[in-house]
């Protein structure tokens, strides 16, 4: 789905593990999240990065969730990963970041940075993504703030470092 930014990858690899997808509720301003991943160096070492962040905006639309913001943890690589709950369910696939400017109204070429924020797709669209595809999927409620410790050991059962070699 290009204008998404999601693909399926097909793999001979047989594995014992899969992701959840959250169930219920929707993420809230407030909202603790944890991105794992490889990003930059740590892809090529096969390093799991965990950082810990929290959701500062939804923006929707008709009732309908179309971005997650989270506060700024996402680095080059961690694009495609999971932006987790604090149960370690998927709760938001990440695409990038958004950066928010100040501009000088008396000259509008004069603008001062203000923040940066991660940026993830909603659970809707992914699901509506697998379903597209015929992909089944589990779902788990989120049912407590795990440790960073015990969200690091379920990524790293759930998370796979993949390198794109151009």
């Amino acid at each position: 789905d290009q204008r998404k930014d999601l693909a399926l990858l097909k793999s001979t690899n047989k594995f014992k593990n899969f992701s959840k997808i959250r169930r219920g509720n929707f993420l809230k301003e407030g909202d603790k999240v944890v991105i794992a991943g490889y990003p930059s160096i740590s892809n090529e070492f096969g390093k799991l990065k965990v950082v810990q962040s929290e959701v500062t905006d939804i923006q929707a639309s008709f009732g309908n969730e179309e971005s997650i913001e989270f506060t700024d943890s996402v680095r080059q690589g961690n694009s495609g990963g999971p932006l987790l709950d604090s149960s370690g369910n998927v709760a938001g696939v990440i695409v990038g970041l958004k950066e928010y400017y100040v501009y000088n109204i008396s000259n509008p070429m004069e603008k001062h940075f203000k923040e940066r924020t991660g940026v993830a797709i909603p659970l809707n669209d992914l699901k509506n993504f697998l379903l597209r595809h015929n992909v089944s999927y589990k779902t788990s409620a989120s049912y407590g703030n795990f440790t960073k410790s015990h969200i690091t050991n379920i990524a790293k059962k759930i998370i796979v470092n993949i390198q794109c070699i151009q």
